[in-house]
């Protein structure tokens, strides 16, 4: 089991309105979840090299089922994999995650145990040449919810800068408030429409966030640089996209873990029956999975507080 003293350095983005902001921020209608932070955490060394050439291995393992017939060129999920009974790349990111730094970051933020959303588990392989690679702003509540946290924990596997394109997220110096109240307008009004729980599609481009904080310019975007073997976290409410490398951009492979709380599941898990790995640990403290449908997890939350 890895040493969680030798998980390497962690850091926030700042955002002195976080805490200020966090009751008006999740306001409205429906069970929302208390938000620790409006920004994302870094994390540095959370794997070990060996672990980092693990988790290259399965993605390679994963390319030949990639191909642009998907919604998102380059990429395929947890459950598909699941369905196609490809289980190897499963099974060793999976067990790199359970015995990495980002295991305990997941145990910090989910006390009472927590699982992988496996839908919206991912791996991604950016290529610059396809146009569907690149993701503009959006948040993540807009297929999740706003009901359960979720943290998505991005696990790039090559150094991020010098043509390799991170993610960028909104600025300390940009209002998080600005851009959820224009998302979340467009939000209750496709839900209104679809029906709660419904996924919708909401992205934002640079220029339509650039007219929002006309005062900053491209000082309203910030996109961190971390190396292969840390991981950023980020909840679903905090916005996100692409970063666009304007010069000589290079090819970037990166995984995708989403977790959540087994007993407090984000608003699609509980409404349709997917499923979910959920983490245990057994007397020796050996870490595994067991996978199980969501109705199962919402059944025993329901046991345990009757």
């Amino acid at each position: 089991m890895r040493d969680p003293a030798k998980a390497g350095s962690r850091s926030e983005v700042p955002n002195d309105r976080r805490f200020e902001a966090r009751q008006r921020f999740v306001s409205g209608e429906g069970p929302t979840m208390p938000l620790p932070s409006f920004a994302p955490v870094l994390v540095e060394q959370a794997f070990s090299a060996h672990q980092v050439s693990e988790l290259r291995a399965a993605m390679d393992a994963c390319r030949p089922f990639m191909s642009d017939l998907q919604n998102r060129a380059n990429s395929i999920g947890f459950d598909q994999l699941r369905r196609r009974n490809e289980p190897a790349p499963l099974t060793a990111v999976i067990g790199a995650f359970l015995n990495s730094g980002a295991h305990d970051f997941a145990a910090e933020q989910f006390p009472d145990g927590y699982c992988f959303l496996l839908w919206n588990c991912s791996f991604r392989y950016h290529d610059p040449a396809s146009t569907k690679s690149h993701l503009e702003m959006h948040f993540d509540a807009s297929f999740l919810g706003l009901g359960g946290k979720v943290y998505n924990v991005w696990v790039p596997l090559d150094d991020l800068g010098n043509g390799v394109p991170g993610l960028t997220f909104l600025s300390p110096e940009a209002d998080p408030l600005k851009l959820y109240r224009v998302w979340r307008a467009k939000y209750d009004a496709r839900t209104a429409k679809h029906g709660p729980g419904a996924a919708v599609d909401i992205f934002f481009d640079r220029r339509m966030v650039e007219r929002i904080y006309e005062n900053l310019g491209d000082g309203a975007f910030v996109s961190p640089r971390i190396k292969a073997g840390g991981f950023i976290a980020f909840h679903q409410l905090v916005a996100h996209s692409t970063e666009v490398v304007q010069k000589a951009p290079k090819p970037r492979g990166s995984l995708e873990f989403r977790i959540a709380g087994i007993r407090a599941l984000p608003d699609v898990y509980r409404k349709r029956d997917l499923w979910a790995a959920v983490v245990q640990i057994d007397d020796a403290g050996r870490r595994s999975v067991r996978i199980v449908e969501t109705s199962e997890l919402a059944a025993e939350a329901g046991a345990h507080t009757a």
